[in-house]
């Protein structure tokens, strides 16, 4: 069924269609309607455009078309359009449907597709016999054109013949792409056959290169030789100067050796000021050379100022220039074209039985006489066509209502179903209730399942959702404060661990750098100097107090004292000539020292994070001990939490769909008593078991026929007025046609007779 309520010339006009029938034709007179019909559809299939071509007898915005579809499955489709940006499907409620809703059975179905193969107007048909003409008989072409949109076929050949044109012709043409390719391909082949080498070519430049490549060897192995006793004679020279250097070094060095010692940051501090005094005075002198090069590119600088105050018409006359030069390249062809149109008007003088060009432009109508025959030429024309058009429509007209009064319906009395339509009307949700509340039913049993399933996943697992929700679960703020807690312990712990596993690793290098050292030999340190010197100095004292004694007593003083002072020389030499090695196994002491203090720092640390550990974790066992649950670690129980609150929502939603569904299913169970009252007012029997869906549809059904034979005899008795109508208006059309070509007809003498022509000639001969 297609209800036009406002569309076009429609006003709640209703086109039925039987449901058995596989075919089905429509008929009517010329502007009864049957384009705009078709628009209708395409209007309602896919939404109106944005032009309301069809707003001239009601408002764009109060258009509406309608439509009950039976489907492929046998289900049904009713559903209206209006005319809008959004929520343009309607049902017959006025409420809003998915604007997806026909998408299903439309699929890549456009608009254009459609008309252009389900909706074929004569305007369609005559664009295909203009295409049959154009394509010169190729009768698949047109057939194409009339039927699937594809006119634009022809245009595309034409567009790629010149696209051709431009690339190739039938005449070499350096200026097209072809050619210039195919010239470019020429040289390339040339070059490519002149770098072709032969065999002979081939074979006396590998003996050359083997030749050479003997030749290189020996010359290598000559390169060697000379290049090991190069590099010997070189080291000489170079180590000469250095030892010589090192000996002049010691020497200068013993007469320091009383001066303070310096460390080896503070030299390298030294050497970095002296290395920053030196880049600055370069960067000074680059500055200072840059300047004096600025002023003297400023002072050679020159600018004619007369000249550069010339500067407009100095390019005013180079385009001037290149205008002139085109204009004269461009002389011959205008010459050639001015030559041609003089042979071509000479040829025309012929044709029309003139002396020659001059007879004919003497004879030359003026512009306003040809104006006036060639408007008057067309004006008769549409006057012809009107009127042959008006005295078709007459004649249709009467015979449609010729037709109409022979086809009068039998039931011309039968009575508007209308009050029984507005009392099943209270029913029309009843369908879709009842389909969603089965499947809301059956969605409320699978997410039950669902909800019963997830939270026997959880773990540690609390049972059903109904015991999840009685327990007493911490707040999400308790947990994430908890899991920060334990990442911030597992965070210290790592960098103790990371801490300690440095300290072993300093400690390690230390003491294999000292084990290193000490592979050449003891080291003397600054202490062994100290406590040689605090021994002799006793021995001096002892030699003291033993000067006036005996003299085997005082000798052996003495010798002491030498030896004492020969082990203190002794030392001395061994701290100067190896004092870097005794200051790297010092510092290796100290770092060891220090490294030990570290990892003593870092137990103690440990065990008191041990002791945080276990407060924290008697800490989170007790927070779930109201809820009786054994919790995993924090970071295992986030996630456990955002599941089991996602659950309890879970649950009361499903607590409230079930109770919408209960309300759905109470308010069917109260429409069954007024249906089966609207039953016996139809005079339909219906089993009282079966669905109640089921017995809506049949209501509907036979309202529906009743509706049918109603619509058709009221359409008969409409038709019949219209058909009247269209006799009167085509009878009033017919003779105002024939007036206008009378007149226009009166003033064709005059007219031709303007443009050299009998008042006799006809139309074709004064085209």
């Amino acid at each position: 069924m297609l209800l036009l309520e406002r569309y076009g010339p429609f006003s709640d006009r209703i086109l039925p269609f039987r449901p058995d029938a596989r075919l089905h034709i429509v008929l009517g007179p010329n502007e009864a309607g049957k384009t705009s019909a078709l628009s209708a559809i395409g209007d309602l299939l896919f939404g109106f455009p944005k032009r309301a071509e069809y707003a001239f007898l009601h408002s764009a915005k109060q258009l509406r078309v309608g439509a009950e579809i039976r489907l492929a499955d046998g289900s049904q489709l009713c559903f209206r359009r209006r005319r809008g940006d959004k929520n343009t499907l309607l049902d017959f409620k006025d409420a809003p449907l998915d604007d997806g809703l026909l998408t299903p059975f439309l699929g890549a179905l456009k608009r254009e597709n459609f008309q252009n193969e389900f909706g074929l107007t004569a305007k369609a048909l005559r664009n295909g016999g203009d295409e049959l003409v154009k394509a010169g008989g190729h009768l698949t072409e047109t057939l194409a054109a009339t039927s699937a949109g594809l006119s634009a076929l022809m245009r595309a050949r034409a567009r790629l013949e010149a696209e051709a044109e431009t690339l190739f012709g039938t005449r070499r043409a350096a200026g097209k792409a072809f050619y210039a390719v195919l010239d470019r391909y020429d040289e390339a082949d040339k070059q490519l056959r002149a770098s072709i080498v032969t065999a002979d070519a081939l074979k006396d430049a590998e003996e050359k290169v083997s030749a050479a490549e003997r030749a290189c060897e020996t010359l290598m192995t000559e390169h060697d030789h000379v290049g090991r006793d190069l590099a010997r004679r070189q080291r000489a020279q170079r180590t000469r100067p250095k030892l010589l250097q090192l000996a002049n070094m010691r020497s200068e060095g013993a007469a320091y050796a009383d001066l303070p010692g310096v460390t080896v940051d503070q030299l390298a501090a030294w050497r970095s000021v002296l290395a920053q005094a030196s880049e600055i005075e370069r960067a000074i002198a680059e500055f200072d050379a840059g300047d004096a090069e600025d002023q003297t590119a400023l002072a050679e600088l020159a600018v004619d100022e007369t000249l550069l105050a010339e500067a407009g018409v100095a390019e005013a006359l180079r385009e001037r220039l290149g205008a002139v030069r085109k204009a004269l390249t461009d002389l011959p062809k205008r010459q050639e074209a001015q030559r041609g149109a003089r042979d071509m008007l000479a040829e025309d003088a012929r044709r029309l039985g003139l002396g020659g060009l001059n007879d004919l432009l003497e004879r030359q109508p003026t512009d306003p006489a040809l104006a006036w025959v060639q408007d008057l030429m067309r004006a008769l024309r549409r006057a012809e066509d009107r009127l042959a058009e008006a005295e078709a429509r007459l004649m249709q007209a009467r015979r449609d209502r010729a037709a109409l009064e022979a086809e009068k319906p039998a039931d011309e009395a039968l009575d508007d179903p209308s009050p029984f339509r507005q009392r099943l009307d209270v029913f029309s949700d009843l369908p879709a209730d009842a389909d969603q509340l089965r499947r809301e039913t059956a969605a409320n049993a699978a997410e039950a399942a669902s909800l019963i399933e997830d939270a026997a996943a959880l773990d540690p697992c609390v049972g059903t959702p109904d015991e999840l929700a009685r327990k007493p679960l911490p707040d999400g703020a308790e947990i994430q404060a908890a899991l920060a807690t334990a990442e911030a312990l597992a965070e210290e712990a790592k960098g103790l661990a990371a801490a300690k596993d440095a300290v072993a690793k300093a400690l390690a290098a230390a003491e294999k750098e000292i084990a290193s050292l000490s592979r050449t030999g003891a080291v003397v340190a600054r202490e062994d100097l100290t406590q040689m010197r605090a021994c002799r100095d006793n021995i001096f004292a002892e030699l003291g107090l033993h000067l006036d004694g005996e003299a085997g007593a005082r000798r052996r003083h003495f010798e002491a004292l030498g030896a004492a002072s020969e082990s203190i020389d002794t030392v001395t030499d061994s701290l100067l000539s190896d004092a870097g090695r005794a200051a790297r196994i010092e510092a290796a002491l100290d770092r060891i020292s220090e490294a030990q203090q570290e990892r003593e720092r870092l137990t103690a640390a440990e065990t008191a994070l041990d002791l945080r550990r276990e407060a924290f974790a008697a800490a989170w066992a007790d927070l779930w001990t109201a809820a009786r649950i054994a919790p995993n670690p924090p970071s295992l129980m986030v996630r456990w939490r955002e599941r089991a609150s996602e659950i309890l929502v879970h649950r009361r939603r499903l607590a409230d769909k079930q109770s919408a569904t209960q309300a759905l299913a109470d308010k069917l169970a109260e429409l069954d008593a007024p249906l089966q009252i609207l039953s016996v007012a139809l005079g339909v029997a219906v089993d009282g078991a079966l669905p109640i869906e089921v017995r809506y549809r049949a209501l509907c059904a036979t309202l529906d026929n009743m509706q049918s034979r109603w619509t058709q005899v009221r359409e008969h008795i409409l038709a019949h007025r219209n058909a009247e109508k269209s006799v009167s208006d085509a009878e009033r059309v017919q003779a105002e046609s024939l007036a206008e070509h009378e007149a226009k007809r009166s003033l064709w003498p005059d007219a031709v007779a303007a443009v050299g022509l009998a008042a006799s000639a006809s139309i074709p001969e004064a085209e």
